[in-house]
């Protein structure tokens, strides 16, 4: 599943709610999207003395190991980064976050 902007999608009035959030933003964009099950999250930032993980955790990879989908990634506020992984571990190299989003 990939975040898009409320503020981006077209203001028209939708009355079903489901339809509202589901819509793209962009349906060129979407056309191009394909979904894989897994799980994502963020490890946030920190900041003054308190710093996260940003990698998988023990606990990520725990519950990767009982999970469905194949592969499973975070995302390192701190460092922009996306980790692949699974329950046995991290799954290749950390990918720079701006690559993962096709930003250039």
């Amino acid at each position: 599943m990939v975040p898009f902007s409320c503020a981006a999608v077209k203001q028209e009035r939708i009355t079903d709610r489901e339809e509202w959030a589901t819509r793209p933003a962009n349906p060129a964009t979407d056309q191009k999207l394909a979904t894989v099950g897994g799980f994502a999250h963020i490890h946030p930032k920190g900041g003054g003395d308190r710093g996260f993980v940003q990698g998988p955790s023990g606990e990520d990879k725990k519950f990767a190991g009982m999970s469905t989908g194949p592969i499973n990634l975070v995302v390192g506020a701190a460092d922009k980064k996306v980790y692949f992984y699974n329950g046995s571990g991290v799954i290749g190299k950390p990918m720079k976050l701006k690559d993962f989003m096709g930003n250039p």
